[in-house]
């Protein structure tokens, strides 16, 4: 009996232990306190040239970032008091997918050979929406009273005019209505207006290629340089990208590792102001 039990036990977590196996990626530069669990098993601390492996839980502290190079050279950067999932990853021929779960915090993406192959399959989920994207360089903000106090103290800096045509009328974007098949049903089309006040919910912001946004009735799409903002999973288009998305110091600082991760603040419409994160 003893022995049935054991290899019934085996059989359970052999499943984990290829789970955990899987190596999808490693660090490229961790600071502060990065931490990265499976099924709540433990933590381990992730710092330059740590593996990541599919199912983990990849948390930041306070003060702390991270930003993690995928096997198929997309970058993804973690601001601080963050937490990710990374749920699905394969670059089998054919079934390519990625796909994170964004639980708090946010986080900067630049994507890599499965956005090119598949971009319909390279996902970023939250609890009120899911971010796809067109291949592309994108902010993803789950905000509580944090971005609020950012932005104050940024309340200096006028806020970037989004769209690429900067001094233009009133922009109006396409608001798709979606059934429960995620089929589109009709259309609409609303105005983009200031963010204005910051409130509590998800912010999204992309820079270079395109993204959707999509909660289970609505889908908008968005291309450099807009935002969006969803409160109770209503869309609103922005007419202008709030600071605390531009100029989020741990999603675009040069480094002392010599990393430039994120540059867009001389000028958002200048293509050489847009820089990758260089090789490791």
């Amino acid at each position: 009996m003893k022995i049935w039990c054991t290899i019934f036990c085996l059989l359970i977590l052999l499943p984990l232990k290829v789970l955990a196996n899987t190596s999808i990626g490693s660090v490229l530069i961790a600071k502060g306190v990065v931490t990265a669990s499976l099924n709540n098993s433990g933590l381990r601390t992730l710092s330059k040239g740590s593996e990541v492996f599919l199912g983990e839980t990849i948390t930041t502290a306070s003060n702390s970032f991270v930003v993690v190079k995928m096997n198929d050279e997309s970058k993804v950067s973690l601001r601080p008091l963050s937490e990710i999932v990374l749920e699905k990853y394969s670059e089998e021929n054919g079934k390519e997918e990625a796909l994170f779960d964004l639980l708090k915090g946010g986080l900067r993406a630049i994507s890599g050979e499965i956005g090119k192959k598949r971009p319909e399959q390279y996902r970023v989920e939250t609890n009120i929406a899911t971010v796809g994207i067109r291949g592309t360089d994108f902010i993803v903000r789950l905000c509580e009273d944090d971005c609020t106090s950012e932005e104050l103290g940024l309340g200096q800096l006028p806020q970037q005019q989004a769209g690429p045509s900067a001094g233009s009328p009133t922009k109006r974007k396409q608001l798709r209505k979606l059934d429960n098949n995620d089929a589109s049903t009709n259309s609409s089309f609303i105005e983009c207006r200031p963010a204005g006040e910051i409130k509590r919910g998800l912010y999204t912001a992309v820079f270079e290629g395109k993204i959707y946004v999509r909660t289970a009735t609505e889908e908008i799409e968005l291309e450099a340089v807009e935002a969006t903002f969803l409160e109770d999973r209503e869309i609103l288009c922005l007419g202008t990208i709030p600071n605390f998305l531009i100029q989020d110091e741990f999603l675009q600082k040069d480094q002392e590792d010599v990393i430039t991760l994120f540059n867009i603040l001389k000028n958002i419409d200048d293509e050489e102001q847009h820089c990758e994160i260089p090789e490791a």
